[in-house]
């Protein structure tokens, strides 16, 4: 760049920089002096016209015995309402049974994939881990099994290899 662009360059920044400091320094306190100037009336007020003030813009204003009955309500419901990991699912919960036959040669992950498809297993790999924990995967029996879905992977997995 030539010497004549950066001296440009820099006395515009200069310009710029003393126009925003004027504007900040000197506009700012003629704004700050009219405010400054506006009287804001007091208004005294009783405690029945706050209240119907508050009323009417839709608050609910309660004396202290009203709030302390409240406090003691919502105290005794919480004593007496089970804690909320213990509360019962509203919606009914779908057990599906089933009656699977198992055949000669069918792997662990065929029966597992299989009782997944009818709904008896939710999680695959649970139930093939828990064979392979406890060396069952070869211990699979052939025949049929009533199975459902409320039993768990332990119940299942007893019940295929006995």
């Amino acid at each position: 760049m030539a010497k004549k662009t950066v001296q440009g360059v820099a006395a515009g920044i200069l310009l710029a920089t003393s126009v925003f400091a004027y504007m900040y320094f000197f506009q700012t306190t003629h704004i700050e002096i009219e405010q400054d100037d506006i009287e804001i009336p007091e208004i005294e007020l009783s405690s029945e016209e706050m209240m119907d003030i508050l009323k009417d813009q839709g608050f609910i204003v309660l004396d202290e015995e009203e709030y302390d009955l409240l406090l003691k309500g919502k105290e005794e419901a919480e004593r007496t309402e089970p804690p909320l990991d213990e509360e019962v699912d509203p919606q009914p919960q779908t057990i599906h049974y089933t009656i699977i036959e198992i055949q000669s040669g069918m792997s662990s992950m065929d029966v597992a994939n299989y009782l997944e498809k009818v709904n008896v297993l939710e999680d695959t790999e649970a139930f093939l881990q828990f064979l392979r924990d406890n060396e069952l995967t070869q211990q699979i029996k052939a025949g049929e099994f009533e199975l459902n879905s409320t039993m768990t992977v332990e119940e299942i997995a007893l019940t295929i290899t006995q």
